[in-house]
């Protein structure tokens, strides 16, 4: 929203109570406004968090409160206030570690300071034949590879300069990142009142402008946008905040996600939430018995290690929030390793039954392959696991980290598949990943699934000889046709991109930054009107 400089200049004056002033008359006027016991108070800790942010004495005090932070067991808050206390480098580090709880007193502001982060590490997962990497990123990567007891092959090297290079890219922006959400009066208004980051808006805006410059980008751009969005929306969950949500963000969490969202992690609430996702086969839906459903949880339960409180999302199966319909059926391991154990029966002359299914699954789940035999159960389906640790099941999704398949699989082909995911990547991260596991305290998994589909009725399977009927039809997952809609995706991204604070917001907020700061005034430039 645009305002004059009239208007802007009285909100900000408004918002520190008066006219704007130095530091000097700041601090002086804070003096005059409190009483004697009060004054000597805001002395004592004006002239501590003075010494805080100078050299030297700011690391002492820094070393001092990182004490005190691991004592109670405030692991994160200690690594940070170490950070703190480094010679040089603490002293970009302070500003932010002593204006972080005050300034975020505000439940609605929870996880502003995290959620403008990338949700994405350029080359980290997978590499890009287009990244071409400088002779010393390699010579770094390749003495890491040989620290590490391995052979530095050519391919490797390549692999690991791509990834250092990222994860470099990566964090050179997040301090800025940061500092935005701390200090930027419009940035803490947007989140507050739309719970919008605006670092993560200005890359959905960045996103568009790409798509716009190469259009034949455009399903794997809006992908991205999306992907964005709904990490800015995990992020605020994880962190607890509690607040008004905007409108377009409301309606990317129902583009993405099926029926309630983030409701306790239960049984109850996982069994119902499963069953939104219909499949049919010749027109009637295809039902998921009891057993199978309640052995589906126990498998997504043992997989992670969540804390009280854990939230749970049901994920749409297609579409630009993540095509896992796609990644379930055709890019899923398991799927394929089937298809190996039922020809190698084939070609001994044996047909397929439930008493040889298991034990040709389980030859093809020897020798460290992505997946592993679970069970069988009497009606001869088999259980599996999709992705190891070392070979993580990776999907098309933009999301950082791999995602646990599991697939219960039939002589006949017939197979139902899940897919779970635990939004944990600023977790995985090295060091902070300990400061952001306490800072994000709930967690969120998500599920996408059941879906029905038959591993053999494809051009991979078409050679496998199974008993063929009206069961094993291919099935048809139920879709909105409104999710296939790019345009309709396009538009939502770009009210995201656009949406702005209130300008009695952006004042209120400047206020508040204004007296943490110790009048020093900050706001001014976000005051300003947008491009």
């Amino acid at each position: 929203m645009a305002v004059n400089k009239e208007a802007r200049s009285k909100a900000f004056a408004q918002s520190l109570g008066g006219q704007p002033m130095t530091q000097s008359q700041y601090i002086a006027q804070q003096m005059h406004r409190k009483n004697p016991k009060e004054r000597e108070q805001y002395a004592k800790d004006l002239a501590y968090n003075s010494l805080s942010f100078a050299p030297v004495s700011g690391e002492i005090i820094s070393a001092k409160e990182a004490r005190e932070h691991f004592g109670k067991g405030e692991t994160g808050w200690g690594l940070l206030a170490t950070a703190g206390a480094i010679p040089l480098v603490g002293g970009a580090v302070r500003p932010i570690t002593k204006g972080a709880k005050r300034l975020f007193a505000n439940p609605a502001l929870k996880g502003n300071v995290y959620s403008g982060q990338s949700n994405y590490i350029d080359n980290w997962y997978a590499p890009d034949a287009n990244t071409k990497t400088t002779l010393p990123e390699r010579k770094l990567a390749e003495t890491y590879i040989k620290r590490k007891g391995e052979t530095p092959s050519t391919g490797k090297v390549e692999r690991a300069a791509q990834k250092a290079r990222g994860m470099g890219k990566w964090l050179l922006s997040a301090p800025l990142n940061m500092a935005d959400a701390l200090f930027n009066p419009k940035s803490r208004a947007l989140y507050a009142e739309t719970g919008i980051n605006r670092r993560s808006q200005e890359k959905i805006k960045n996103i568009l402008k790409q798509i716009e410059a190469d259009p034949s980008q455009t399903s794997r751009l809006l992908d991205k946008g999306v992907a964005q969005g709904i990490y800015n929306v995990h992020v605020g969950e994880q962190a607890g905040r509690v607040g008004t949500m905007g409108k377009v963000m409301e309606e990317l969490k129902s583009y993405s996600m099926v029926g309630s969202t983030y409701v306790p992690q239960t049984r109850a609430n996982w069994i119902k939430g499963v069953k939104q996702i219909e499949t049919t086969r010749n027109g009637k839906k295809i039902y998921t018995s009891d057993a199978d459903l309640n052995t589906a949880y126990d498998l997504f339960e043992n997989n992670f290690n969540l804390r009280d409180g854990a939230k749970l999302i049901i994920k749409q199966p297609t579409g630009k929030s993540g095509n896992h319909l796609k990644d379930l059926v055709f890019k899923n391991p398991t799927n394929g390793y089937g298809r190996q154990a039922a020809k190698k029966l084939k070609d001994k002359g044996v047909k397929i039954n439930k008493n040889n299914w298991l034990e040709g699954l389980q030859r093809e789940s020897k020798g460290g392959k992505n997946y592993t035999v679970i069970k069988q159960d009497a009606d001869g389906g088999v259980w599996v696991r999709s992705g190891t640790k070392a070979r993580p099941f990776v999907g098309d999704a933009i999301v950082e980290g791999g995602v646990a398949g599991f697939s219960k699989m039939y002589p006949n082909g017939n197979t139902l598949s899940f897919m779970y995911d635990q939004h944990d990547f600023l977790e995985k991260l090295p060091v902070i990943g300990k400061v952001l596991r306490e800072a994000l305290p709930n967690d969120v998994v998500a599920v996408s699934g059941g879906i029905h589909h038959n591993i053999f009725d494809n051009k991979w399977g078409k050679n496998i000889e199974f008993r063929r009927s009206g069961t094993t039809a291919k099935p048809q997952l139920k879709t909105d046709p409104e999710r296939l809609n790019q345009e309709g995706v396009k538009q939502m991204l770009t009210n995201i991109a656009h949406a702005t604070p209130s300008t009695a917001g952006v004042a209120e907020q400047a206020g508040i930054v204004g007296t943490r700061l110790g009048g020093m005034l900050v706001a001014r430039e976000a005051l300003t009107d947008d491009e």
